[in-house]
């Protein structure tokens, strides 16, 4: 697995040369090789781009994790290479066959993974809350029969968001849900690549189960990690205006 981010911007093709990437940049004459093998990520930021199915194999066999955007800058879609493990059928069997028990304990660690994040979210901008959520990990239950992690997001985006007008929503328009929007696209993008890599079938889910989500799976394993994205979205905020001071 490689190391560098490749966020495009600019208007370009994408070809393969030498079986590694070649970026054609649109009204300049610059080239840029990439190295296939130092290539973690590729973000398309824009739609004026063109890119060969020579390059889209390229990218699927190397497992690269590609996230692309449509025309008002909200991501659309994911590249996911569809065969990457050698034991698939058996892992995917396994996987189909995993019974109730199982599934319930997992929740349960989930959630319990995703709330003791956030409270080091909190800890970690001196938000004193953080201690409310600790004591809520204790009551987890098994498939989250309390509904704990609702409890917990609402001491969580209250105290970690001093914006009074704030409301943590995922089709909502406003800059501290777009940021935080767009950077757990970025973060499934990569997991659907980790998943699938491991054997899995993404379709599969823990809790989730929406028989018209290809990716009921990765939107389980992704919940411990989303405090990590809203983390950097704070301090990006912070670098630019006070929070308390967004529409």
């Amino acid at each position: 697995m490689g190391w560098k981010i490749v966020h495009l911007t600019k208007p370009c093709k994408i070809k393969v040369k030498d079986s590694n990437l070649l970026l054609l940049f649109k009204d300049s004459e610059e080239e840029v090789k990439v190295t296939i093998k130092d290539i973690d990520f590729i973000l398309f930021d824009n739609t004026q781009f063109s890119i060969t199915g020579k390059a889209i194999e390229l990218l699927s066999k190397n497992s690269i994790a590609v996230l692309f955007i449509d025309e008002e800058f909200h991501p659309s879609s994911i590249l996911l290479p569809y065969h990457l493990h050698t034991l698939l059928a058996e892992v995917a069997n396994i996987q189909i066959n995993i019974n109730s028990d199982f599934k319930s304990n997992t929740w349960q660690c989930i959630i319990k993974s995703k709330i003791l994040n956030q409270s080091d979210s909190l800890k970690y901008f001196n938000k004193t809350e953080y201690k409310d959520l600790i004591e809520l990990v204790k009551y987890v239950k098994p498939f989250d029969k309390n509904n704990d992690e609702a409890q917990s997001a609402r001491i969580y985006w209250k105290s970690l968001f001093t914006n009074k007008t704030f409301r943590r929503e995922q089709g909502s328009e406003d800059i501290i849900n777009s940021m935080l929007n767009y950077s757990y696209a970025i973060l499934r993008a990569t997991m659907a690549r980790s998943v699938s890599a491991s054997g899995f079938l993404p379709v599969f889910g823990i809790w989730h189960q929406n028989r018209y989500n290809a990716f009921n799976l990765v939107d389980d394993l992704i919940e411990p990690f989303r405090a990590v994205c809203d983390i950097y979205v704070k301090i990006l905020l912070n670098t630019k205006f006070s929070d308390s001071n967004l529409s």
